[in-house]
């Protein structure tokens, strides 16, 4: 399992790596619950870390989470028969991420998930409008619509910027097919 982790955490960072990967039950004296651990053991420019926690920014801390969970859910299915649902929901997983690694992980995903159906949920309208163009994925915009009485969920079906101003264009209204033809156009 460590050499895949690294495989994907060196999309991210290229200087670290993850050395060994243990999981253990821990017995809280005061609860009696059991609790369970995780231990990492990190190297950074192959200098051993002690307290990775610390040491790593919170980017560096959620790639590695990234990593670890992609890489457990490969290993998970690897486990299950050979008809099962392949599914991953993801939701505002890239929050601390900046934008070159957010564009990592739509090559992981596109990589080692593509036999997976995704859902790929965020609100970040930003994100959602760089990505909808960088993904073949069928794309939707939730809202609540509270014009009515009892407020209800609004499903769009997400657009390209050409057929935004296409739609407002059918609707004569100009200044706003005008926008969305500036965006296309700075894109």
């Amino acid at each position: 399992m460590k050499i895949q982790i690294n495989v994907l955490f060196c999309f991210f960072e290229a200087d670290t790596s993850l050395i060994s990967f243990e999981t253990k039950i821990e017995i809280d004296p005061e609860t009696d619950k059991a609790i369970p651990v995780v231990n990492l053991k990190i190297d950074y420019k192959k200098e051993s870390i002690g307290t990775y926690h610390t040491f790593l920014n919170e980017a560096r801390l959620s790639a590695l989470a990234i990593s670890i969970y992609f890489v457990s859910i490969r290993k998970l299915y690897q486990t299950l028969k050979q008809n099962s649902l392949k599914l991953l929901v993801l939701d505002d997983l890239l929050i601390s991420l900046d934008m070159s690694n957010r564009l990592k992980v739509l090559k992981i995903l596109e990589n080692e998930f593509s036999d997976f159906q995704i859902f790929f949920l965020t609100h970040d309208k930003a994100l959602f409008e760089f990505y909808k163009n960088k993904m073949t994925w069928k794309k939707y915009e939730l809202y609540l619509n509270e014009n009515d009485i009892i407020p209800m969920a609004m499903v769009k079906q997400g657009q390209s910027e050409i057929d935004r101003a296409k739609e407002h264009y059918a609707k004569k209204e100009y200044d706003c097919c005008a926008l969305h033809t500036i965006k296309i156009e700075n894109n």
